[in-house]
């Protein structure tokens, strides 16, 4: 029992022996070495450790060794031929209480001080305070440094420290065992046959500590029930003048139904006898770099910098394919202030994330899992009539958009002591699938690439009105099997199809394969406090409708073809409302809606939708709904932005049907062979206008833009033009030079762009020199201030490109070549659709600004082409 052990343990522990048992062999050793100092060993075997004869096991050793060649701490040589662990077997329980362990339970709660403890305490305080003097708010006041302090750091930098060598190091754990007495259903958790071994001689300290080689480590068990082995290779350099880390870590056999018998609590919503073989693989670096005033001791209250990668971690189910992963997520220039908890990290940086997610009869299957659907409970048919009541009140009842309300003042939390601040975050490359297998058909949902870039990320955005941050994202999709469009469109094809139905369902339908979409964009700028401000812009191309047509079907109405386009610009404005001004464009929509159906309702359409849409849809088969809505502040969530744009729409629709008739009038006739405007029926065929390789302008001495064209905008305004660029596989080639310039030309360009840096300073100390004085002498100063935010603005381009120059010189910087490669294309894209617009717009051709559609530039490189081109299609629209 404890008796009088008692008073060695720790008053936060707590013997719980009843009749405790100790048994061992030893034999240990001591003698002199030749060459100075001592030898010597220290065995252990046979250790029994247990309460009760017939009583659990607290702990078990086979045996343990110890062997010491040489120990000459004059000579500063430490020599340790072995340490050796053989056969542990122990017990760990964790209890309400806290932990029990070795027969000794944690958690307890510490005594009252007493009287005379107190008052030594009360002797004490002065003492602490002046070394560590704490301000009325609780910081701690860190001392300024002494002589004497330096005088110390000094003498230990130089310390001639012992050099220990270690040649065999072998520690084997036969069983160790977790149980949870809290969950008595849970299995425990086991640490069977695990060997630590190294690789290599491990030697540390001595003269020349900071270039021993590193210390390599092998370890490998077999954690039950998580995994049937688990190996991994370390490698760690602690007292370089950088300590360092390295880890390749690998699980095998990780099993579903026994992860489950660990965590019985999902058993409910999780299914996993679909994983059977699970592999885990990933390697780990970190780095650490600080002010060492001691070669020993790693200090981390000492501000420090940091960078970690973790690199192709990947999970699967035996050899089949990656279930999720990511090639690499880097953070470099981290900074630490351990007193304040601040960190600041330039930038984290993920490349080529790996997922997929199935949604089955049966629930979502993901990482090799499957996370059950909630069951469906039956309805009485009291509630369900209830319910019908509910949705044919909904169905019938008019849109109405909430009334302003005041926003409620939310008082933000006390602002942190340490900002966290990421200055870049970077997502490239993205192998995404999203499937839908519960409609027919099924949805595929393929996404291939993701740029993502987000800059000044900071927890001091809810706190501070000058931080904002940004952020940019493209995301592309890759291609499925999709019916071929119909050759006819508008009202025209709608009657068509109509009539040649039974035939169509007789003939098997043609597919072939498309991008679910061609391109998703966004961009921002946001301020949090003390209310939002910014912008965000998004878009959406070519979304294929015809794709969801099982989803579509599921939710009572037919989507069978046509594309989607979106544009949306929402702005916060200053009285915090959010003002925003969507832009959608259906093409040759092919929807079936039942009457009352759900799309019916839920736009609470004055008509049939067929009918709404013969009124929207021109010519050309294109549905146009510019929307402009305001959410007021404190309303901006799903439900209120839904309800503004239904009521948008609906003006639209009501706008609409009081023009129709003269337009139902034409597009009758034009069914018949009519056409009442006596104009060409069909419009002139696309024009392709090409670019040297990389080149953003249009040269007029090619030729400028074709006659025929110029005059068939000028004579016709039913032409509408849709400009589209195609990239070229020169485009890339050049732009990858031109986006990754090598060191020696990124050093070139930086010392240029650093000269200007110092033209525009003084430049602006000039000008707002200048314009002191003539706001003093009461001159007209509204130039000289244009021509100083010119400057300001100028300066900020400078100082972005130097810190893109900086960012192409870093280490690990080739990462991102292929991400800069893309954006420097679609910049090239953006550029020559604008070059032609404004040569559009330069012709003077009626109201030519509203007829133009500039799609957003891709990156798809057609290998046939070598400088890219801008193609102008051209259609007719009615008036």
């Amino acid at each position: 029992q404890a008796g009088a052990l008692a008073a060695y343990i720790p008053p936060t522990l707590k013997s719980t022996l009843k009749d405790g048992r100790f048994k061992a062999t030893l034999d240990a050793g001591l003698s002199p070495n030749p060459k100075g100092g001592h030898q010597g060993r220290l065995i252990v075997t046979n250790l029994d450790y247990r309460d009760g004869a017939n009583g659990p096991a607290l702990m078990h050793i086979d045996a343990a060794n110890v062997r010491v060649n040489r120990y000459d701490p004059v000579g500063k040589i430490i020599s340790i031929d072995e340490i050796s662990l053989n056969g542990l077997d122990t017990n760990i329980q964790k209890n309400p209480q806290g932990m029990n362990l070795l027969g000794l339970q944690t958690g307890i709660a510490a005594p009252p001080i007493s009287a005379a403890i107190a008052a030594h305490a009360e002797i004490a305080v002065p003492v602490a305070a002046a070394i560590a003097p704490v301000e009325a708010s609780g910081k701690v006041v860190v001392a300024p440094t002494t002589p004497q302090d330096i005088a110390r750091m000094v003498s230990a930098s130089r310390l001639d420290l012992p050099l220990i060598t270690l040649e065999k190091l072998n520690l084997g754990i036969r069983r160790l065992a977790l149980t949870d007495t809290a969950r008595p259903t849970a299995v425990p958790l086991v640490l069977n046959n695990l060997e630590l071994k190294n690789r290599s001689r491990i030697e540390m300290l001595g003269n020349d500590a900071e270039n021993r080689p590193p210390i390599e480590i092998d370890l490998k068990c077999q954690p039950q029930p998580l995994a049937d082995s688990f190996t991994l290779n370390a490698s760690a350099s602690p007292f370089a003048l950088r300590p360092n880390l390295k880890i390749d870590l690998a699980a095998t056999g990780v099993k579903g139904d026994r992860l489950l018998t660990a965590f019985p609590e999902y058993k409910s919503q999780i299914d996993g006898s679909t994983l059977t073989d699970g592999r885990l693989k990933a390697e780990v670096r970190a780095e650490i770099k600080m002010d060492r005033r001691d070669l020993l001791p790693l200090d981390f209250t000492r501000p420090f910098d940091a960078e970690f990668s973790v690199k192709k971690l990947e999970f699967c189910n035996a050899d089949g394919p990656v279930l999720a992963g990511f090639e690499e997520i880097h953070s470099g220039g981290i900074h630490v202030e351990p007193q304040t908890g601040g960190v600041h990290a330039k930038s984290l940086e993920v490349t080529n994330l790996i997922a997929s997610l199935v949604r089955e009869k049966d629930g979502i299957h993901a990482f090799g899992l499957v996370l059950r659907a909630p069951a469906t409970q039956p309805v009485s048919p009291q509630i369900a009539g209830t319910q019908q009541s509910a949705a044919t009140q909904a169905a019938v009842a008019p849109v109405t958009i909430p009334a302003s309300q005041p926003a409620v003042a939310v008082t933000p939390a006390s602002r942190p002591a340490g900002e966290i601040k990421l200055d870049a975050l970077i997502v490239s490359g993205l192998n995404f699938r999203i499937e839908d297998r519960t409609v027919d058909p099924p949805l595929v949902m393929p996404i291939t690439s993701m740029d993502l870039e987000a800059r000044d990320l900071s927890n001091y955005l809810l706190y501070d009105a000058d931080k904002s941050m940004r952020f940019s994202l493209l995301v592309n999709a890759g291609k499925i099997s999709l019916p071929k469009p119909l050759k006819k469109s508008g009202i025209a094809g709608a009657l068509s199809d109509l009539a040649e139905g039974d035939k169509a369902k007789q003939e098997a339908v043609e597919t072939e394969e498309r991008e679910i979409f061609s391109q998703l964009t966004a961009s921002g700028k946001l301020s949090l406090y003390p209310s939002p401000k910014g912008w965000i812009k998004t878009s959406l191309s070519g979304l294929e409708l015809g794709a969801l047509n099982g989803e579509a079907k599921q939710a009572g109405f037919g989507l069978s073809a046509g594309t989607f386009d979106a544009d949306i610009d929402a702005r916060f404005l200053t009285d915090g409302a959010l003002d925003v001004r969507p832009k959608f464009i259906f093409t040759d929509l092919g929807i079936a809606d039942p009457p009352k159906g759900p799309v019916e309702r839920y736009l609470h359409l004055p008509a049939p939708l067929d009918g709404i849409i013969a009124i929207l849809q021109d010519a050309s088969g294109q549905i146009a709904v510019p929307l402009h809505f305001t959410v007021n502040q404190g309303k901006i969530n799903t439900g209120d932005i839904a309800a503004s744009a239904t009521g948008a729409f609906l003006e639209i629709v009501v706008k609409a049907i009081a023009s129709s008739p003269l337009k139902a009038v034409g597009s009758v006739a034009s069914l018949i062979g009519f056409d009442l405007k006596d104009k060409k029926k069909f419009p002139p065929p696309p024009l392709s206008i090409g670019f040297e390789p990389a080149a953003t302008a249009y040269l007029y001495s090619e030729g400028g833009l074709p006659t025929t064209l110029l005059e068939r905008l000028k004579n016709d305004p039913t032409v509408q033009i849709i400009l589209r660029h195609d990239l070229g596989a020169g485009d890339v080639k050049r732009a990858a030079e031109r986006a990754n310039p090598n060191g020696d030309d990124a050093q070139a360009l930086a010392y240029q762009l650093r000269q200007k840096k110092m033209e525009l300073l003084k430049e602006r100390a000039r000008i707002a020199g200048q314009a002191r004085g003539e706001i003093g002498s009461g001159i007209e100063v509204t130039q000289t201030l244009d021509h100083l935010r010119g400057v300001e603005r100028e300066l900020a381009a400078t100082e972005d490109g130097l810190d893109d120059l900086n960012n192409l010189v870093r280490p690990g910087a080739g990462r991102q070549a292929l991400r800069r490669t893309r954006a420097a294309c679609i910049a090239i894209g953006e550029q020559r659709l604008t070059d032609i617009y404004e040569i559009l717009l330069a012709t003077g051709i009626p109201k030519i600004a509203e007829r133009i559609t500039i799609t957003h530039a891709k990156f798809n490189p057609d290998d046939s082409l070598d400088g890219g081109a801008v193609t102008i299609t051209m259609s007719l629209k009615g008036k």
